[in-house]
């Protein structure tokens, strides 16, 4: 996953299919997943720690397959779902 999904992001972004500045989205994820995978890994003699980590990790792959549902991202396109403004 790690190898191929660089690739993919940018193929997608040089065919049209995502923009630029969704191109964050899937580089995160390179990072995050592997990251929360291998603590889950340490941690699985504590099944508590281990469970939540291996779910979070699974949370986190989601972002990028529910960015690309076609009814999200004409919602996006369309200003009803905005980004909330948190400061």
């Amino acid at each position: 996953m790690t190898i191929i999904m660089p690739i993919v992001a940018i193929a997608a972004v040089r065919r049209g299919a995502m923009t630029v500045g969704f191109l964050w989205v899937p580089m995160s994820s390179i990072v995050v997943f592997p990251a929360l995978v291998g603590a889950a890994l340490i941690l699985r003699r504590r099944p508590e720690a281990h469970k939540r980590l291996m779910l979070i990790a699974t949370a986190e792959l989601l972002t990028v397959a529910v960015g690309r549902f076609p009814v999200i991202r004409n919602w996006v396109r369309s200003g009803i779902m905005v980004r909330p403004t948190y400061f």
